[in-house]
């Protein structure tokens, strides 16, 4: 190797690679066809989803308790910004986009089935890896004597915001079935059913769902501790 050959980990000389250098190799070998773009929003709406959710809400535990507290709860006026960030649906027009082009490609082999399961197990799989996470560290929590209550209430927390997850292998699933749809169709001919399902499943004057929170779960206050750190701001 010459000290002038540039990797991941090495600029110019053999200097480290700073942050930007990184980025363009990383572009550098990208696919030609590859939409920038779309990249752009898929590091957008995670990026927006944790930081929201990370600023709006705070977990806390009084004697022995845990609750929750939200600025949303303590700062009315900060409703209105959450459509800000509304980025769920960001997230679904990115899995649309990908479910498209994966559909698409011509290295694409196997029929629709095939590709429902391979783009399924893409998800289950890192699900699967943060499931074994929890249980491991509910079960070492039990044997080290903590509550089991608050054990129990800390993994449904960990685990509330995966609820997109199973909407969207339905997305997967339905995938092949739309993209034809769309195909022969038109885009028209897509969204309004949808927007006719959408307008069907709310109907006129209903409060927004929240979450259901563990059996004898509460607050410092006396209630649930999602129903003042909903998860909601960042529609996640």
């Amino acid at each position: 190797m010459t000290g002038s050959r540039v990797d991941g980990r090495r600029g110019a000389a053999g200097a480290p690679a700073t942050f930007r250098e990184r980025v363009r190799q990383a572009a550098a070998h990208a696919p030609a066809g590859r939409d920038r773009y779309v990249d752009l929003l898929r590091v957008a709406a995670v990026t927006v989803v944790v930081l929201g959710h990370w600023v709006v809400s705070a977990v806390t535990v009084t004697d022995g308790r845990l609750g929750g507290v939200s600025i949303l709860t303590l700062l009315p006026w900060t409703h209105p910004w959450t459509w800000l960030a509304q980025v769920m649906p960001v997230v679904f027009l990115v899995g649309g986009f990908a479910n498209a082009a994966s559909w698409s490609s011509p290295h694409r082999t196997g029929g629709a089935a095939a590709w429902v399961r391979a783009r399924a197990l893409r998800l289950l799989r890192p699900t699967a890896a943060f499931g074994v996470v929890l249980v491991t560290g509910y079960v070492g929590a039990l044997a080290l004597g903590a509550d089991p209550q608050l054990a129990r209430t800390c993994v449904w927390l960990a685990t509330t915001s995966l609820w997109f997850l199973v909407v969207y292998l339905v997305v997967v699933a339905l995938a092949p079935a739309a993209i034809a749809w769309q195909r022969r169709r038109g885009v028209l001919a897509t969204l309004v059913p949808l927007v006719a399902l959408v307008a069907a499943g709310t109907p006129p004057g209903s409060p927004p769902a929240r979450p259901h929170p563990p059996p004898g779960a509460t607050s410092p206050a006396g209630s649930s501790p999602t129903s003042s750190a909903s998860p909601g701001t960042t529609g996640a």
